[in-house]
Order: structure tokens, then C-alpha cells, then sequence
């Protein structure tokens, strides 16, 4: 393969600083940043590649995907290539997010996201395993129906002997 000149790799470079997605991701209503929040982005012309269980458990940014994780502020950049997307756009605690998204040739596009926060006032713990989840932890879904327990209040599960799920409880978690 033939080497680039100079000139060449500097329009790489500029291209590819300029082109992308940019913005912040903030809370519905009060526009508070979300910080930790993943952006996933992939081509509108595949399916989604994401089962409902897989969807709702990304905790980190897939492999193999283009994304990115929003700042202390709420701030993103994401690097793509032109052409339609669909934005995933995820945060425990909130409700998840999927928009479609136009990337242009050397503009960079500004995209905030406004994500709604969860008020969820009870907590579902696992009887056989005594651990205490957020209603949206992902091992909620993979518990029987005969193990479930709802609490409404953190201090009511400790109580009854109940310790905080490493993945979404992990302030109240002892070992």
C-alpha cells in the first residue's frame, strides 16, 4: 500500500476531528448533566443488534460498537464515520434512550440527549440469595417469580437481613 503524503494525512486528521457526533447528556425537565451515561451508536441500515435483556444491561460500552461515556458535565464526542445512525443512549436510573441520528461529511453534529430519570420507591430483593436490587438491575430479570421480595424502603431489606448487589447496590454491598 502506498504511503500518504503529508498534506493527505493532515485532511485524515481534520476529517476525522471534524466529523462526528458531539453534545451533552442531560436530565429531562431540570437539564442536570448525567454523568457515566453510555452513547452507543451503529449504522440505521442493521438491525439492532441488541436482544431487550442485552439492551437494558449495558452497563459498559460494548465491544465493537462506536461509543463513548459522558464526562462529570454530561459531555460526549463520538467519533463516526458520515452516514444515519441510531443512538442507544444509557444510564442506570434512568429510562433508556434510542434516536435516530444523521452524521455530515467534515461538520460536526450536535446532539444533546435528555434522558428521564427513574423515581422507583421500592426495591426488589432475592430471597434465596438475600441480596437487594435497583428494579432495573439485570439480575432482576434472571430471578425466579418465588424469589422475589419488594421492599419500599433500603432500611426495611436491611433489617430482614438483606446486603446490596455488587452490580447496582454496590454503596450497601458487604461481601
Amino acid at each position: 500500500m502506498p504511503e500518504k503524503s503529508e498534506s493527505e494525512i493532515k485532511k485524515l486528521e481534520k476529517w476525522f476531528l471534524l466529523t462526528g457526533l458531539y453534545g451533552r447528556v442531560l436530565t429531562s425537565g431540570t437539564d442536570e448533566p448525567v454523568p457515566g451515561a453510555i452513547i452507543v451508536i451503529y449504522p440505521s441500515t442493521i438491525p439492532i443488534p441488541f436482544t431487550d435483556k442485552e439492551f437494558f444491561s449495558i452497563s459498559r460500552p460494548p465491544r465493537g460498537f462506536n461509543s463513548a461515556i459522558s464526562s462529570r458535565r454530561g459531555f460526549y464526542r463520538l467519533p463516526a464515520f458520515p452516514g444515519k445512525y441510531v443512538a442507544i443512549v444509557r444510564k442506570r436510573g434512568y429510562t433508556p434512550l434510542q434516536k435516530n441520528v444523521t452524521v455530515k461529511k467534515l461538520v460536526p453534529t450536535h446532539i444533546d440527549f435528555h434522558l428521564k430519570k427513574i423515581h422507583e420507591s421500592y426495591y426488589i430483593g432475592n430471597k434465596r440469595t438475600k441480596e437487594l436490587h435497583q428494579p432495573d438491575c439485570p439480575w432482576v430479570g434472571l430471578m425466579s417469580a418465588e424469589n422475589k421480595v419488594i421492599f419500599r424502603s433500603i432500611h426495611e431489606a436491611l433489617e430482614q437481613g438483606y446486603n446490596g448487589c455488587y452490580w447496582c447496590m454496590r454503596e450497601i454491598d458487604t461481601g
